[in-house]
């Protein structure tokens, strides 16, 4: 088809390098869509990382902290979704 060897080996270099990229990204969004949490798995981690003994809340440091936990638990608990309903 492209007429000289050279050619033809960049040509097909080129072509194994992108099915092998499109593979493993494929992959790894499948290896991360099936990897699901429940919201009862999340409710005991969530409950398993309570602190009794947490700071006040009004100390600047524990405001930064709990923005950053309000983050994190709104992301795992969309992630406890399947994806039609992550989607929405």
């Amino acid at each position: 088809m492209v007429w000289h060897p050279e050619d033809a080996l960049d040509a097909f270099t080129t072509w194994v390098h992108r099915v092998a990229a499109n593979y493993l990204l494929t992959a790894k969004r499948s290896r991360l869509q099936a990897r699901t949490l429940s919201s009862d798995a999340f409710a005991a981690d969530l409950k398993d990382g309570l602190d009794l003994a947490a700071p006040r809340r009004d100390a600047p440091e524990s405001i930064a902290i709990l923005a950053d936990i309000k983050v994190g638990c709104t992301l795992a608990m969309r992630s406890c979704l399947d994806r039609p309903h992550r989607l929405a």
